[in-house]
């Protein structure tokens, strides 16, 4: 029924209408369906098959018997199923892949499909050792539970023989896209590909920062099931859209500009607008490419009609992120907060010195309570160069309004630090609502005396 077994330039089948669990019985459903193989031929595959069981089942006894238990003899047909779906999805053809069925012996099939899932399971080491060196330091347990304990399961249950087509893994955490309709070594490889490029994404904010954004869903999410990617693209989403694009934290009034901006928009216009946003991503990731840039683009589709809602219902602080706004007793507090002994200070500078990693350093900071402190940090020679950039992306207004008056009375002193050319440099790229919102917090400040 093939033209002679020669393939049509138009392709009969579409490869979106075939199942990824099933891809094997769908495929011959479909070609069937579109008059590609004849009942006959249908028939004949569907004889080898079974046939093939028969040799596999010997296997699987190692050749004491034929017979097995009726539940025992599916799970090895679905295995091989599974496995010889695993070759022909490597056909782009789909139309070519029914014509192998028809050409080549299934033993010759299956074969290459146990040579592809080797290779898979290669994939799947290089993926896990990946996952555990770029992981999220986050105190969230199914998180840490499915890196430690649930993906590793795999390693030691999965049966690539007779039960090929299973997944033994104990997985509480979820991505952001799930994924859906795979089974299998395929499943746990787009499942780690996808937490991959989550982590990925999130190694470009501060761990410190992620933790502060997600404790302001829940000051307990450790026990959640909640995906730390999502939330952490919906605020800096946010902070591009409103004009700071380094941060992630996001206070009351910053939901009002986000507001005012969304709210006039129609529905395409959000849409875009939240594109345009991600697509500032391409300069700031080095790693950002078309998979990180699809996944956070179906990420934009997921999210978009919970933001719709909110906005008719004006309830946006309950989609993104957000910490209330700090109160001038907290100013003060900031200021005159008791500084750490001499003793202790030293520890930390050494600490923070030996450190070779900006993002541990910036969490030995996030110890401090008192600015006088921080300031001094800063002049000991404890960050060097674009790590200064990296630590100013932490501080909130109020913060950076007491860093900006500092760096003013030390300039008028005739004082010229490292910390203060990078801060000016920061400063310089904020946008003007930004810079008036630190001048007004910078003028309504006590005095601080350094």
């Amino acid at each position: 029924m093939m033209n002679g077994n020669k393939i049509s330039k138009i392709q009969k089948i579409t490869r979106d209408n075939l199942s990824n669990e099933f891809y094997l019985q769908s495929l011959l459903q479909e070609a069937l369906s579109c008059k590609i193989i004849s009942e006959a031929e249908y028939k004949k595959i569907l004889e080898n098959l079974i046939k093939l069981l028969a040799e596999e089942t010997q296997k699987f006894t190692k050749g004491e018997s034929s017979s097995v238990r009726t539940e025992t003899a599916k799970a090895i047909l679905d295995s091989m199923c599974y496995k010889i779906s695993i070759y022909l999805k490597s056909i782009n053809n789909c139309d070519a892949a029914v014509l192998i069925l028809l050409e080549r012996p299934l033993r010759d099939i299956l074969s290459s499909g146990n040579k592809l899932i080797e290779s898979k399971l290669k994939v799947v080491v290089s993926l896990y050792k990946k996952i555990n060196k770029n992981r999220i330091n986050t105190p969230n347990n199914a998180y840490n539970d499915t890196i430690g304990k649930g993906l590793k399961l795999f390693f030691k249950e999965y049966d690539k023989d007779f039960e090929s087509n299973e997944t033994p893994v104990a997985i509480d955490y979820p991505l952001c896209i799930e994924c859906s309709n795979y089974v299998g070594v395929e499943f746990i490889i787009n499942y780690m590909i996808s937490m991959y490029w989550e982590n990925v994404f999130c190694s470009y904010f501060v761990d410190t920062e992620i933790h502060s954004i997600m404790q302001s869903i829940n000051h307990d999410y450790e026990g959640l099931l909640v995906n730390i990617f999502e939330q952490t693209l919906l605020n800096s989403l946010a902070n591009i859209i409103i004009g700071k694009p380094d941060k992630l934290k996001l206070y009351i009034n910053d939901i009002t500009d986000l507001y005012g901006t969304l709210k006039i928009k129609s529905d395409s216009e959000l849409r875009k607008l939240f594109s345009d946003a991600a697509a500032e991503y391409k300069t700031q990731i080095v790693n950002f490419d078309d998979y990180l840039r699809n996944y956070i683009s179906k990420a934009i589709d997921k999210f978009l009609p919970s933001i719709l809602h909110a906005l008719h219902t004006n309830t946006l602080d309950k989609i993104f992120a957000t910490e209330n706004n700090t109160e001038k007793s907290d100013i003060i507090h900031i200021i005159n907060e008791k500084r750490i002994s001499d003793e202790k200070f030293r520890e930390l500078v050494d600490e923070i010195r030996t450190c070779e990693n900006i993002s541990d350093k910036i969490t030995m900071i996030m110890a401090v309570s008192s600015i006088k402190d921080l300031i001094d940090i800063l002049e000991a020679n404890c960050f060097f160069g674009d790590e200064y950039l990296k630590l100013f992306t932490i501080l909130d207004e109020v913060e950076f309004a007491l860093l900006n008056k500092a760096s003013g009375i030390k300039s008028e002193r005739g004082e010229d630090h490292e910390w203060q050319g990078y801060f000016n440099e920061y400063y310089s790229k904020l946008s003007n609502t930004i810079k008036s919102k630190i001048i007004l917090n910078s003028e309504l400040l006590p005095e601080i005396d350094i």
